[in-house]
């Protein structure tokens, strides 16, 4: 085969063509296949049929789990060629061309990562990510497919008796009957259990497929920059392989995989790719727009915020600040009395049902990933992830989705009811992103905690705190406009493509912006002095029995507030106007708070002060 693969070029022959003198050419396999274009991986593509193995496609998504290492053959002997051939790129060896008794095999790992359609993420954003998402595939069928000559699935022909056999998954690897037997009872528990067979989504709802993929490293040098951990959002492209039926575990004779769950998921529930290259999205991308002036941005967001809000302006802005929020890696810690750089948790209370059902509309299309709980979901679902060991899985919960993930809780429709143990360690869960944006990994013998970048927005009917989350940063109560409480909610549709992709792209650049922003250096004297003046006030205060405390936790608030005000300024340093408007919007919340406590004394009181 000369010049560049076609798109109906076998990578299977590609793969041997390419495997000379006992290593592989990494490079110049990608070379050959640079002229095909990957077909994304999607639900639509893969029902239609017009997906086949040996398909080059891109798939994008989250680590959820990660399995053990699976033993595969990296190269073999044949003795009816008397060469050398490369196991890579498939999950199926010829067995009738390989002869493991020879001892000519070398055994190799690929790591086997499960990954799931980013969690909570909002449909534009996922086509930004991938415009090919969005092309006309009508007319596709097998544009991509290439031959089976050695990828295809092959039923091995079995004996009744004792005689040893080769596993066409873990090619190389000797079972006998009695092996054969074992994995056929550990299949009826997985199949009775019904838990290996479903797609693990963090988020129930999703309807995209997730996949398994396979990855050669240390055999294939990657491009990218560092390793991939649970909850990152990778982008990779490989080789397709849908040689694991559905109906595969009807009979013990004709199983061709191990007892591991990896090896039950059907390719209709996990399709298999083998990794060529990828890369660890470390940036959710921002819309491609004609760019307009930051101000009128910040304003057009301002303005669907404060009418999704019924007219609070302040309200509005502390969400703002809160959208561009996000802990800056620098500052993570395992140490839970560490403040946390970028942090914000937010509560606004006084909400009414149609307040959070605006807000959650404005800020899902504004965001690109974002979830919404409320009591049921805490009642009924797992928001902790949880490691089943009789099935050496890991089991999805709600808070294990993508870093910069906005969590929104309602809890307008909070009411009277007995909460399981499991609700608790919901709402305990909930409280801990809250205080330290961590999630508790629940692995039965230990739990290991994974730190997180998820801001927290709590959506309260309650008065001056929220009902189920206590350790919120800061609590804003809404103070709605009466002119707009009877007026219409927010109509999304009525915005231009073009001006929704750039308040977009402003709420993404600012949260970019704000996580490394350091202050000026008069910025930092003038915290210093307001400070010091706010607890001289505050002793004058305590002696008079009134004043709320001033602690460092609230220097540390006024300081992420002003990062995240100069970021929305379009700043790259925070300046003494950012922190005096950081204080101000503060000073603002607390005189809110403050008149919700006041307690008006009763008329027996007074005649008493009179006499």
């Amino acid at each position: 085969m000369s010049g560049p693969v076609q798109s109906d070029a076998a990578i299977a022959n590609l793969v041997q063509e390419c495997f000379t003198g006992g290593d592989f050419n990494l490079e110049a396999f990608k070379s050959r296949i640079s002229s095909v274009k990957p077909i994304p991986l999607t639900r639509k593509l893969l029902d239609s049929g017009g997906l086949k193995s040996g398909t080059i496609v891109e798939y994008r998504g989250m680590v959820q789990d990660m399995f053990d290492p699976e033993i595969f053959c990296l190269k073999y002997h044949s003795p009816k060629q008397n060469r050398e051939f490369s196991g890579l790129f498939q999950d199926f060896l010829p067995t009738d061309d390989f002869d493991p008794t020879k001892g000519h095999e070398s055994l190799a790992e690929r790591e086997i990562v499960y990954l799931v359609p980013v969690p909570g993420e909002a449909r534009w954003a996922r086509t930004s990510a991938m415009p090919s998402l969005d092309e006309d595939r009508s007319g596709f069928v097998e544009s991509t497919a290439v031959g089976r000559e050695r990828i295809g699935t092959r039923k091995r022909e079995r004996e009744d008796d004792e005689e040893m056999d080769i596993s066409e998954e873990n090619a190389g690897v000797v079972e006998t009957a009695a092996t054969a037997k074992r994995k056929k009872e550990a299949l009826g528990g997985l199949k009775k259990s019904n838990l290996p067979l479903h797609e693990n989504h963090p988020i129930p709802t999703e309807t995209e497929l997730p996949c398994m993929a396979k990855f050669y490293e240390p055999v294939i040098k990657y491009t990218a920059h560092r390793r991939y951990q649970l909850q990152d959002v990778v982008r990779i492209y490989g080789v397709l392989s849908l040689g694991f039926d559905d109906n595969r575990g009807d009979a013990a004779d004709e199983m061709d995989f191990g007892i591991e769950t990896r090896d039950c998921l059907p390719s209709s529930v996990a399709p298999r790719i083998h990794v060529i290259d990828f890369q660890v999205e470390e940036e959710m991308p921002i819309p491609a727009f004609v760019h307009s002036s930051p101000d009128h941005a910040r304003n057009g967001v301002l303005g669907l915020l404060t009418q999704s809000l019924q007219g609070d302006a302040l309200a509005a802005e502390m969400v703002l600040l809160w959208l561009v929020s996000g802990v800056n890696p620098a500052s993570s810690s395992s140490a839970e009395d560490v403040p946390l750089v970028g942090k914000l948790s937010l509560g606004l209370t006084k909400m009414s049902a149609r307040q959070a059902d605006d807000l959650k509309t404005v800020i899902s299309e504004l965001v690109h990933r974002s979830q919404t709980v409320d009591v049921d979901t805490i009642a009924k679902g797992r928001f902790v992830p949880r490691k089943n060991m009789d099935l050496n899985r890991l089991e999805a919960g709600r808070l294990q989705v993508a870093h910069g993930t906005r969590v929104l809780l309602d809890e307008t429709s909070l009411a009277p009811r007995t909460l399981e143990e499991s609700a608790l360690r919901n709402i305990q869960a909930l409280n801990r992103l809250a205080e330290y944006q961590k999630v508790e990994y629940d692995f039965k013998f230990y739990n290991r905690d994974q730190n997180v970048d998820q801001p927290l927005l709590v959506l309260s009917p309650g008065s001056s705190k929220p009902v189920l989350i206590s350790a919120v940063d800061c609590v804003v109560p809404v103070a709605s406009s009466a002119s707009q409480e009877v007026g219409e909610g927010v109509s999304m549709a009525m915005i231009p493509p073009q001006t929704m992709d750039s308040m977009r792209s402003f709420v993404e650049t600012c949260r970019r912006r704000s996580k490394p922003l350091d202050l000026m250096e008069e910025t930092i004297k003038a915290v210093e002095s307001d400070f010091v003046s706010s607890r001289r006030q505050q002793q004058g205060e305590a002696v008079a029995g009134e004043g709320d405390k001033i602690t460092e936790k609230d220097l540390h608030l006024w300081l992420n507030l002003a990062r995240f005000t100069a970021a929305t300024m379009g700043r790259d340093a925070v300046t003494v106007q950012d922190y005096a408007r950081a204080r101000a919007i503060d000073t603002e919340r607390r005189r809110r708070l403050a008149a919700l406590l006041v307690v008006k004394p009763s008329s027996t009181s007074q005649q008493v002060q009179e006499q």
